[in-house]
């Protein structure tokens, strides 16, 4: 899951795809490629460059455009249910409009966001674990329109409003999560995902958000989102609300340190939720939970009990830098050099809740080693009590090693390591082997 991010027709977006064309785009002008011209296309920001002037000028009169390729690669060989190897990828393309450049129109902006996603899940075809392992895999692998919202912010931006189809992506989430490849991490801490049905990346639905900043140290927060589970295997272009059944309502409070506020870099939130409940509860994205059937691979469904009940939940989520006076590592964007420390936990209550509990707890660090000044390090852990008949808890440990190999394109390392997948302890636990990698354009 990551925020804000895209892309739309039904290309096949495997690596089988990808990598042959990625060789053909470096190798199409091999000749012409001097070392002067490698060099330059080394420290491009996206592959395609700057499209002859094109890009900055678009970006100068309002419209920015971000086009982006994620590959999960996983393989399990010890542990799960069997051994086996899978990708996931995804095609990402956004597009913003800011509208006081482009209409002067102050303070207001669109949002497009775009998705394609391919591949199968190692977690439910092979391991039968919860937190699945692959970031980027489900609810189902489709294009789809993930986002369109308009956005007015006032006063300067002390007040901003989105409206529209989106992601529950402004709650209960950060950049920092994402350095991780397991969806207890990455997107939204996988505690409170399973308990709270909003929209996770990439589906869209009605939704929107009031945010109130009146001092850089201090942040407040709410919004509300429909929850509809049979949207998990739509296209994002049906705009009804048939097959709705209730609505999420999160808040926040946070407690901002560094940049404009004093001291390093850090973020405190406190958050709550409510969620009513008028059928049976499901889900329109996030971790599959419990996962699915080996006979039914690809099945994305939450298997919460049904029940007309509402429930509720709370979390505290934290990081905060450890270092200061470190040059900015450009490793992993809106990630503080340095190493910073991260945690969080959540509980919840309601008769159609899969756990009751959740934590985790990392650590991630940013140009730390001078001759790889942007590569990143991450470990963490996480751990569910499941509340579900003969569950009890799982936990994920996860270390990971970000090379940035050009400013566009970075490879990642990852290990995982699966304890009491399911939460069954019939599950023998897995070593998970694999890499995450990206491409800019």
């Amino acid at each position: 899951m990551r925020s804000r991010m895209t892309s739309r027709r039904r290309i096949r977006a495997s690596p089988i795809f990808v990598w042959p064309s990625l060789l053909l785009v470096l190798g199409a002008g091999a000749p012409e490629l001097s070392a002067q011209n490698l060099r330059r296309l080394v420290n491009e920001t996206e592959l395609t460059g700057d499209w002859g002037g094109a890009r900055t000028q678009l970006e100068n009169d309002g419209v920015h455009v971000a086009f982006q390729y994620w590959t999960n690669l996983a393989g399990n060989p010890v542990g799960g249910q069997r051994q086996g190897f899978t990708y996931t990828d995804s095609l990402n393309l956004s597009i913003d409009l800011d509208f006081q450049k482009l209409v002067q129109w102050k303070g207001g902006a669109l949002h497009f966001i775009f998705t394609n996603r391919d591949g199968s899940s190692l977690s439910q075809n092979y391991i039968g674990n919860l937190f699945t392992v692959q970031q980027i895999y489900g609810p189902t692998e489709t294009y789809r329109l993930t986002e369109l919202t308009l956005e007015q912010s006032f006063a300067g931006g002390a007040l901003d409003v989105v409206a529209g189809r989106y992601p529950a992506s402004d709650f209960a989430t950060s950049p920092l999560y994402c350095v991780f490849m397991n969806n207890g991490f990455c997107g939204y801490p996988g505690g409170i995902a399973q308990n709270l049905n909003m929209p996770y990346f990439p589906v869209p639905s009605w939704a929107g958000r009031v945010r109130w900043k009146p001092s850089p140290g201090f942040l407040a927060q709410v919004g509300a989102f429909e929850v509809n589970p049979t949207l998990a295997d739509t296209h994002g272009f049906d705009w009804s609300t048939s097959g709705g059944t209730g609505t999420a309502i999160v808040g926040e409070l946070w407690y901002v340190r560094g940049g404009d506020a004093p001291g390093l870099p850090g973020h405190y939130k406190l958050g709550g939720w409510y969620q009513t409940q008028t059928g049976g509860a499901s889900t329109s994205g996030g971790p599959a939970a419990p996962a699915a059937p080996l006979e039914t691979p690809g099945a994305f469904t939450r298997a919460v009990a049904a029940s007309v009940d509402a429930k509720a939940g709370f979390y505290a989520l934290f990081d905060q830098a450890m270092t200061a006076n470190m040059p900015k590592g450009r490793g992993c964007a809106e990630v503080p050099a340095g190493v910073t420390v991260l945690g969080g936990l959540s509980w919840a209550q309601g008769p159609n809740t899969v756990n009751d509990g959740a934590a985790f707890a990392g650590v991630v660090a940013n140009g730390l080693i001078d001759s790889r000044p942007y590569d990143t390090q991450g470990f963490a852990a996480t751990w569910v009590n499941r509340t579900l008949p003969g569950q009890t808890y799982e936990l994920v440990l996860e270390w990971n090693y970000g090379m940035e190999v050009t400013r566009w394109f970075r490879f990642q390392p990852d290990l995982q390591w699966v304890i009491r997948p399911g939460a069954t302890g019939t599950i023998p636990n897995a070593l998970v082997l694999g890499a995450q990698a990206s491409i800019d354009f």
